[in-house]
């Protein structure tokens, strides 16, 4: 038997250890099952070495957190008592800081509270988790109990102070491995110790609310926090890769339908014709009638000029009148081309053609009323056209840019919530972040 084991006080159901060093007398929970206890006088003892640790520098305080040691409270149908208390950081990561409260239900059943920056969770020991599976698993997620998880941190851990009654060795834990998935708001944290054991622990994220409640102390709910906990819901658990992935997907297979539509489609010239331009004398040109059957959709019409310009601009301002009830629609396009030398350079801009289109067409009997201005010093020509055509490829177009945009705003956001998850920000747009 160990000295620690002589120093404990055993009086009907309940045992005390006497702290050599302080002659404080403190209750143990679950003294068979204690592997290491911290006094109030910060001394360590260790049950397999009581001498191993007491002469570390063990300065623990409270920072601020409202729950103590000997809290309790009723979670589940279950009564749970505070026993210990460590203060943990990641290793290389001085702002990863969390505080571990090591709790102990009626039945000596052993979870744990982790509070980081005012962001709860709640973890107990699993054994339904194959641990290989997780950590060696190379996609983006891993299944578990039908449950999507993805890795969201691994790291290693040491202990800054600790105080209590703790049933594993937290001063003795810088090797071993800790890898973190989530699903907000389940989360799944494995430990892999140097002997390539694995420590499994199921757990989800808690309010401060909740704790506040099952605690009976008020002061948590309003304790200071920042960002947001490792499996907080927030808004959708956005799968951005996936989110991107699918989109690709869409776009290319609208792509290929329009090729395939496009291919298929058969577009009906209406009307061609020369058409005179005169600086001096700009002249309205009515062109023949043409029609547009009844169909279950309204038409889309495109209207091409052409003509040979050098230095010069024609505008046709075209009307399409309905000539059953005399509505007009009013469009246009502009044709214009410079060209030059500058500095030994050859330059040129604009186009001898130009493209417009007119959608919503109804059925109907039509005709065009076209009326061309222009700063030619001589008369010239403009070949002019009107077609039935499709307006798949903007349609696409327009369709394959909204799904871009969206998924760059769901890029940015999963973006900020993971920044805000790794306490690199507070909150997500810049104002103050309220807790669901």
């Amino acid at each position: 038997m160990s000295d620690f084991y002589s120093y404990l006080q055993h009086s009907g159901n309940q045992t005390h250890f006497n702290c050599p060093k302080c002659k404080t007398k403190t209750l143990l929970h679950h003294y068979q099952q204690v592997e290491l206890f911290a006094c109030t006088c910060e001394t360590i003892y260790w049950t397999k070495e009581f001498h191993r640790y007491q002469h570390l520098n063990n300065h623990f305080g409270y920072r601020g957190q409202k729950l103590k040691i000997g809290s309790q409270g009723e979670f589940e149908g279950k009564t749970y008592t505070v026993i210990g208390v460590a203060h943990k950081k990641e290793l290389g990561n001085q702002f990863a800081k969390w505080t571990e409260f090591v709790l102990i239900d009626q039945n000596k059943n052993i979870s744990f509270l982790n509070c980081s920056y005012g962001n709860y969770t709640w973890m107990y020991i699993s054994d339904r988790i194959k641990a290989v599976d997780f950590i060696t698993n190379i996609d983006d997620y891993i299944e578990f109990d039908g449950i999507e998880y993805e890795l969201f941190s691994s790291y290693k851990q040491s202990t800054e102070a600790i105080r209590g009654e703790f049933h594993y060795n937290p001063v003795n834990i810088k090797k071993i491995e800790c890898f973190d998935f989530i699903s907000p708001p389940k989360v799944i944290s494995i430990e892999k110790t140097e002997s390539n054991t694995y420590d499994c622990f199921e757990g989800f994220h808690i309010t401060r609310e909740r704790v506040a409640e099952i605690f009976k102390t008020p002061a948590i709910a309003y304790q200071e926090h920042e960002g947001i906990g490792m499996a907080q819901p927030y808004f959708i658990h956005l799968k951005t890769s996936q989110i991107n992935r699918i989109a690709l997907f869409f776009a290319l297979l609208m792509i290929l339908m329009s090729v395939f539509w496009t291919a298929s489609f058969y577009e009906k010239k209406l009307i061609y014709t020369q058409i005179p331009v005169d600086k001096d004398q700009p002249k309205e040109i009515i062109t023949t009638p043409f029609y547009l059957n009844e169909s279950f959709s309204p038409y889309y019409l495109r209207f091409d000029g052409n003509s040979y310009l050098s230095n010069e601009w024609i505008e046709a301002g075209i009307t399409l009148v309905n000539e059953k009830n005399g509505e007009e629609k009013e469009l246009g396009f502009v044709l214009e081309y410079y060209s030059g030398v500058d500095n030994g350079y050859s330059w040129s801009e604009g186009s001898n053609s130009a493209t417009a289109y007119l959608s919503g067409v109804a059925p109907g009997k039509y005709h065009l009323k076209i009326k061309p201005y222009c700063s030619l010093i001589t008369s010239k020509n403009m070949a002019f056209s009107a077609h039935i055509a499709s307006p798949v490829w903007w349609n696409t177009g327009m369709m394959i840019l909204c799904i871009f945009v969206i998924v760059i705003i769901l890029n940015i956001l999963d973006r900020q919530v993971r920044r805000l998850r790794s306490g690199e920000i507070d909150n997500l747009f810049g104002s103050s972040y309220n807790e669901d």
